[in-house]
């Protein structure tokens, strides 16, 4: 059992290495500035948000410029987040804020689609309402825009708050960030967060939108993704950028996150992304079956050697993700997050495939 828990780490120590060269050599994006400024659509899928709205278009209007717009687009809110929007758009009189209302389509999809039929302008930036952003963000992405022959582009996204709960889930997101930034740069990309997200609108209707998965609540982001790299290889762009991030808030409870992996596990389940999904949690079913057979043994040196070797290979890769955005890993909240996680992953491994997710106070199918 030695011998198998020593490959695991050392082997996952590999991996860890391996993707920290390749996030590496992703170069930083070094802009040049430029007197064109382009415009941009940027779409809020707004659902019961009344709590966030007012200071998200605030925080938002103050990045666009004069021929940028704020689409604004109602899922169906049941609060009084049209309330909220009708009263700014009157206080501030600002003629970039078009809002509409879905009447017979719903979720996140259908807002997005909408958003995007009625822009007036090529390019589109999706951002959730809950969501704030570096106050470059639009900035940086139009240099990108500029320099680059994107179709797409996508950014890195850090979860709001200092707390071991959130720390938790920041550490987590920050490597699925890192996954998959690392893996469009290799050439076949696998994941994007759709929190920070930036397409043209004539690519996105010349592969059909939303078509052939709109029946999910899930997967605005990563089924977009591939349908364009089907079609234009290549022209998707990682904005490895200190100025490219976006800010989410936390999942509040254990609850809330456990419905998070299943919404979206809904997604992986239907693209291709569960394979490696099932080989993560293999490996910390193995983690957890030798580092149990150690502790019955009491081989406590082997038992803390492999554990330090997995939590080294964990901060090696994490932390340029992390520091990407001027934040620095918290030692005892990492510690605490390296001795969860095997069991969360195991757990939420388990939970994620099966009954039903609440998103937006809607019920889903796994």
């Amino acid at each position: 059992m030695e011998l198998i828990f020593g490959l695991l780490v050392i082997s996952y120590l590999g991996v860890a290495v391996y993707y920290y060269i390749r996030w590496n050599s992703i170069p930083m994006i070094e802009n040049k500035p430029s007197n064109l400024k382009l415009p941009i659509s940027l779409i809020i899928p707004v659902r019961n948000e009344s709590n966030a709205i007012t200071s998200s278009i605030k925080h938002l209007l103050s990045q666009l410029l004069e021929h940028d717009e704020l689409l604004i687009i109602n899922d169906h809110s049941t609060d009084d987040t049209e309330e909220q929007v009708f009263k700014i758009i009157h206080d501030l009189a600002d003629n970039r804020i078009v809002y509409h209302s879905l009447t017979i389509e719903e979720g996140k999809k259908a807002a997005i689609s909408l958003g995007v039929e009625i822009a007036k302008n090529e390019w589109i930036s999706c951002i959730d309402a809950d969501c704030d952003s570096h106050n470059d963000r639009l900035e940086e992405l139009r240099m990108t825009i500029e320099n680059t022959g994107a179709n797409l582009i996508f950014g890195p996204v850090l979860i709001k708050g200092k707390s071991y709960w959130t720390d938790f889930q920041q550490y987590e997101l920050s490597a699925l960030v890192g996954i998959g930034a690392v893996s469009n740069h290799m050439g076949f990309p696998t994941m994007i967060n759709g929190a920070n997200m930036s397409f043209k609108r004539s690519v996105f209707k010349s592969v059909g939108g939303y078509a052939g998965n709109e029946q999910l609540a899930t997967g605005d982001d990563e089924f977009l993704m591939k349908k364009i790299a089907e079609i234009a290889p290549g022209s998707i762009y990682f904005l490895k950028s200190k100025k490219g991030f976006v800010f989410a808030e936390a999942s509040p409870g254990i609850k809330e996150l456990i419905h998070q992996k299943r919404r979206w596990a809904s997604k992986w389940n239907k693209g291709n992304n569960a394979t490696p999904a099932l080989l993560v949690f293999l490996f910390y079913v193995g983690i957890i079956g030798c580092m149990g057979f150690l502790m019955f043994r009491q081989n406590w040196g082997f038992l803390f050697a492999g554990f330090g070797v997995k939590m080294l290979a964990d901060f090696i890769f994490i932390q340029p993700v992390i520091s990407l955005s001027g934040s620095k890993m918290r030692f005892f909240s990492f510690l605490f997050s390296e001795i969860v996680y095997p069991f969360y992953a195991i757990i939420i491994g388990i939970l994620a495939n099966f009954g039903e997710y609440k998103w937006k106070e809607r019920n889903h199918k796994v």
